[in-house]
């Protein structure tokens, strides 16, 4: 896998670009501080704004690392940013990464989420050499599932009881993973 840092994406409908200064304020009201939004997050709800000011003005620093793929959504149409989406490289000496992504709730049942996913994935796939995608996530997390499935992702197989959700309760994960040549079959 080569390490060339976030560089901008744009889709059809979409701009995916370095988080700045600033993009804290609207990710804090329209996903941070949701409960739905935050239900299959790591991080979970932030309790104020300024939670979410340390995480982004961390997350600004972190682009001095070229392993550091991260992107916020925008809309092209109104120039509003609707989510992020990230990439988790720990696994990276196998050339296999994970990606992870929000969608701001009003903008569910949209496909922005898939638009940025593949998007993302091209980029992986075609100027990282990364040869495979992986994701895993909560079995009733059924919007995230249809994403990866739209993106030819395909499930590998049930975790059983391999996570908590934060309410206590053991959740089955489902693991899904598309290869660089099945990708470049679906979308050449």
């Amino acid at each position: 896998m080569l390490f060339k840092g976030t560089k901008e994406l744009e889709t059809e409908r979409l701009l995916l670009r370095k988080i700045k200064d600033g993009d804290y304020k609207i990710a804090y009201k329209e996903w941070c501080s949701v409960p739905d939004q935050v239900k299959y997050t790591i991080h979970g709800i932030h309790k104020n704004e300024e939670v979410t000011k340390k995480v982004y003005d961390r997350w600004i620093e972190e682009y001095s690392d070229p392993k550091t793929l991260r992107w916020i959504i925008v809309l092209k149409s109104n120039n509003e940013p609707i989510g992020t989406i990230d990439i988790n490289n720990s696994m990276a000496k196998f050339s296999s990464v994970e990606p992870g992504y929000v969608i701001a709730k009003k903008y569910w049942g949209n496909g922005y989420a898939t638009e940025a996913l593949k998007a993302v994935m091209k980029y992986l796939f075609e100027e990282l050499e990364v040869e495979l995608v992986y994701a895993e996530f909560m079995e009733d997390n059924i919007g995230s599932g249809r994403v990866m499935e739209k993106c030819g992702m395909k499930k590998d197989g049930i975790l059983r009881n391999r996570c908590v959700d934060k309410t206590g309760k053991r959740e089955n994960l489902l693991a899904y993973s598309i290869t660089k040549d099945e990708f470049l079959n679906i979308n050449s």
